[in-house]
């Protein structure tokens, strides 16, 4: 019998693009290099028949309302680089991960390997697994069953290779809440928080979409019926011109305090029906640009360990964007150490639309001496590239 046919580089970024991020933004930058290049990374390589990618922030993608959303935005890049990190090593490629950092500068988590791949190390199986939990995982906004706490910490890790040196990395921790209800009262109010910031509000809307799902974009942003459930056309538009900050300034007090209401009682109402909390945790501070990195790679394998359960996830950061909130929440957890991560988890009641917008992997791509021409391609004209489940 054949062998199973091999991913390419441009399959296996495409997969690894359905990690998450803050408002599906997708913040990361990947560049390809070789030996020699001009890329600082190419040190890694002297003396080797290797190349490299090394992942980073794309400042003109990431959110920036607050300050706080660059720890977000760097957790995204730890889940992109932990699931693209574990798909090349099923997929055959000799890869080892590094993480470069200086002072508080933001880090890059850099991959290395030979330049052709190695089929003796190939584990098609466990490929095709990581690539349909990749496939499956979804933000799961709706209410979930309250009778079925969770219990996943203890499952087998998804993605168990590490992002660098296991001894030089900081150490994080999951924390659980089998009771979330207390805190729906004060969800409810970050919910509000976030419409009343205008920097924040503009953000998230700018991410919003509103055409329907499957009509073609720039591959970013949250279909408004992922939050909201299935639309009529007037229906959306009605929400697109009322939602948008000129549309709730033109709409005065009145509008602002009432579609400030339907939000804190949807978003109580999910926390207040929730089974299981989820926090993770670093150290008083011993957390780091880095440790943001590990989070990432938390984040996602818990992510997709409750995905293999059948249960969904559903994170909760807006109450880590401000710092009164943060300090408040931090109370309410009887939690003294840094929360780098929070969402509700449990048994959807009503699954998420399985629509997932992704950029092409040459919207994030760039090579600096590199062999792969994937990443050196024309990015002008690139379509949208929406992968779907059916």
């Amino acid at each position: 019998m054949d062998a199973a046919p091999r991913p390419d580089l441009s399959t296996v970024l495409a997969q690894a693009a359905l990690a998450p991020s803050s408002h599906n933004c997708q913040p990361w930058r990947i560049t390809g290099f070789g030996p020699g290049s001009a890329h600082p990374a190419s040190d890694l390589l002297k003396g080797s028949h290797r190349t490299g990618l090394a992942i980073d922030i794309d400042s003109r993608r990431k959110l920036s309302s607050v300050p706080t959303l660059e720890r977000e935005m760097r957790l995204s890049v730890g889940a992109f680089s932990a699931a693209l990190l574990h798909l090349m090593r099923h997929a055959g490629w000799d890869v080892h991960a590094t993480i470069q950092s200086s002072g508080d500068a933001d880090p890059s988590v850099v991959l290395t390997f030979p330049q052709a791949m190695d089929a003796g190390h190939a584990d098609p199986a466990a490929y095709i697994r990581l690539a349909d939990l990749l496939a499956r995982r979804r933000t799961e906004r709706s209410h979930y069953c309250r009778s079925r706490s969770v219990r996943i910490e203890d499952e087998p890790r998804v993605l168990p290779l590490a992002l660098g040196s296991e001894e030089s990395l900081p150490r994080l921790h999951w924390q659980r809440i089998d009771d979330p209800g207390q805190l729906a009262d004060f969800y409810g109010r970050c919910a509000s928080r976030e419409l009343a910031h205008e920097g924040c509000w503009r953000e998230l809307y700018a991410h919003l979409r509103f055409g329907s799902a499957r009509q073609p974009g720039d591959g970013t942003g949250i279909a408004i019926e992922q939050l909201m459930g299935p639309l009529s056309v007037w229906h959306r538009r009605f929400l697109q011109g009322v939602l948008h900050p000129r549309g709730l300034a033109l709409g005065g007090r009145f509008v602002r305090e009432v579609v400030a209401e339907r939000f804190e009682r949807a978003l109580a109402s999910l926390v207040r029906e929730t089974a299981t909390l989820y926090f993770l945790c670093a150290a008083p501070g011993r957390s780091t640009v880095v440790s943001d990195l590990i989070a990432g790679q938390e984040m996602i394998d818990l992510w997709l360990r409750l995905t293999a359960a059948g249960q969904g996830m559903h994170p909760l950061s807006v109450a880590l964007q401000h710092d009164d909130l943060r300090s408040e929440l931090g109370h309410a957890l009887g939690c003294r150490e840094e929360i780098l991560f929070i969402a509700r988890a449990g048994a959807p009641l009503r699954p998420a639309a399985a629509h997932c917008r992704r950029r092409r992997a040459a919207w994030f791509g760039r090579s600096v001496g590199s062999p792969f021409q994937l990443l050196a391609c024309d990015r002008s004209a690139e379509p949208e590239h929406v992968l779907t489940r059916h």
